[in-house]
């Protein structure tokens, strides 16, 4: 009885100084599960430790070159599996730059402003770039300090035109060049125009008589230079030389004229007793237009045999201009990397067209010298040919797909 009034006594005590005690619920992450159906938490969770998934870049695209120092970066935005708040931080070659990107609605701070537009957070910048190549990337945090990051793009900007030089022009080296100026060249001929710039810019060449507008294209190499040539016949041509890099910068060269004039050939007639003083005939370059001779020669009052002589002349003059013409006639301008005309090499051209019955053609051997400046001329070469160029310790084979007047191929 006595041990039982001492265990009543002691239970008694106990619950009045320790009374009984309530449960709260203190698991915040549970709490916060409850709460973001609707509002994400910004406070971090307890236990969390897994980060907002990676954000996934969409512009401007891996490699861009642009002239738009202002260019907006764009990526997709990222989930929180606790529904946390998310933060993003861009970073330009590995410096955190634009920071406190939420992804909860539009944000702004130094250098740039930010927008979510469906489920792409963009960001502008505001204040301009430098010119130069960015390694760019984004981070994605959530409250508890989880973070995830992004695939590394390349972006260049470039606001700088490209240099743009003529530095020969057919027989001109480095020609002085102003607005309006004007160069003589004898002519029909090919006319070469060596432009030099940046690597890899656009040279866009427009010539525009009064009868066609000629177009030329090309792109410098890696040193940068571009050759670009055209056939002119005698007039008066407009140049227009313009340069754009890969960034769309444009560079126009001051318009210049060709004149192109034609050329002949003088042949001074020998004295004869009687007769007025030396004769001189002025032959157009070009056989089409001998039959347009002075007429006055036809009146020449002379001995008999001054007529025959004066025909043996002109026959002879006119074989020598033939064989001239023969030997600077071409077709095919072989070109070194560099855009150098080749002075050695072997050409074997064989002219297949499609016949009914399999048919082969030999092939006709071409030596290229020196002399030659990389031009030949090879008959039938059009487009049905296929040729193999042998250098020392290298051949290129090549299948025509057009027919022109006249090829130019690179080797490189």
């Amino acid at each position: 009885m006595r041990f039982t009034n001492y265990c009543l006594v002691a239970l008694i005590s106990f619950l009045i100084i320790a009374p009984p005690k309530v449960h709260a619920i203190t698991d915040q992450k549970s709490a916060t599960i409850s709460a973001t159906a609707t509002v994400p938490s910004t406070a971090a969770t307890t236990g969390d430790t897994t980060a907002p998934s990676n954000p996934i870049l969409v512009r401007p695209e891996d490699g861009t070159i642009t002239g738009d120092n202002r260019s907006e970066f764009v990526w997709r935005s990222s989930t929180d599996p606790n529904g946390n708040t998310v933060t993003y931080t861009l970073y330009l070659n590995g410096v955190a730059t634009y920071l406190g990107i939420s992804n909860l609605g539009n944000s702004a701070s130094t250098g740039y402003t930010a927008r979510i537009d469906g489920q792409e957070i963009k960001l502008h910048p505001t204040v301009s770039l430098l010119d130069g190549v960015y390694d760019w990337y984004v981070t994605a945090s959530d409250p508890s300090g989880n973070t995830s990051r992004s695939a590394s793009w390349h972006l260049t900007v470039d606001t700088v035109a490209p240099p743009l030089t003529l530095t020969d022009l057919d027989d001109y080296h480095n020609p002085v060049i102003t607005e309006g100026s004007n160069f003589d060249i004898t002519g029909p001929k090919d006319i070469g125009f060596r432009v030099r710039s940046d690597p890899f810019v656009e040279i866009q060449i427009t010539l525009s008589p009064s009868s066609e507008l000629l177009y030329l294209n090309s792109i410098t190499n890696a040193d940068g230079f571009a050759y670009l040539y055209q056939h002119l016949s005698p007039g008066v041509y407009t140049v227009t030389i313009v340069g754009v890099d890969r960034a769309a910068n444009t560079s126009v060269f001051p318009d210049f004229t060709l004149t192109v004039t034609q050329a002949a050939i003088t042949i001074s007639l020998p004295t004869t007793p009687g007769s007025t003083p030396t004769q001189v005939i002025s032959l157009p370059y070009t056989p089409i237009s001998l039959a347009s001779l002075p007429a006055t020669i036809s009146n020449i009052q002379t001995r008999l045999s001054l007529p025959y002589l004066i025909i043996g002349l002109l026959a002879i003059s006119i074989i020598l201009l033939l064989i001239i013409i023969s030997k600077r006639r071409y077709n095919l301008i072989l070109l070194d990397s560099n855009f150098s005309a080749l002075d050695h090499g072997t050409v074997y051209h064989s002219n297949q067209r499609p016949r009914p019955l399999t048919f082969h053609l030999p092939s006709t051997i071409y030596n290229l010298r020196s002399p030659d400046h990389g031009r030949l001329y090879i008959p039938h070469l059009g487009r049905y040919s296929t040729f193999t160029v042998r250098l020392d310790k290298v051949t290129y084979i090549f299948s025509m797909s057009t027919n022109r007047k006249l090829y130019t191929v690179v080797l490189g």
